[in-house]
């Protein structure tokens, strides 16, 4: 049942995210009134919202005069949700603490994702990430 929840957690983002993006889209369209500068103009509008959520830039490093756009972005919201429905439940993982009975780990370093998977997962990981590339 837990991942059906996931899922549809993560689906309602989605429609969350596209229905938040048409209406800056439309709200665009309904100030600039020639279609093809309307088109220009989005990346204008939704890179900033983008660059704020916390995932190409960390929260911290925003410089303060650009703070306030973190609180008007929808995409920041939505952002913090789908982390929070993904991994949520998940416990961090430090090579300093062993958790021998629960096997919900996030992985932080690359010395905690060798002490998880070995040498030999570490490797294989590599290649298939650098295949994927």
């Amino acid at each position: 049942m837990e991942g059906s929840g996931t899922l549809i957690g993560w689906l309602l983002c989605l429609v969350l995210i596209c229905n938040s993006s048409q209406s800056i889209g439309l709200l665009l369209a309904a100030v600039v009134p020639d279609p093809a500068i309307t088109i220009a103009l989005s990346p204008v509008a939704m890179i900033p919202f983008m660059l704020v959520t916390g995932f190409f830039l960390n929260l911290q490093s925003i410089p303060p005069y650009l703070l306030w756009l973190t609180y008007i972005s929808p995409h920041k919201y939505v952002f913090a949700a789908m982390m929070q429905n993904q991994f949520g439940s998940i416990v961090s993982h430090s090579s300093h603490h062993h958790h021998s009975h629960d096997t919900r780990y996030c992985y932080c370093s690359l010395i905690d994702l060798r002490s998880g998977l070995g040498w030999f997962g570490l490797v294989w990981f590599g290649l298939v990430a650098v295949t994927a590339m």
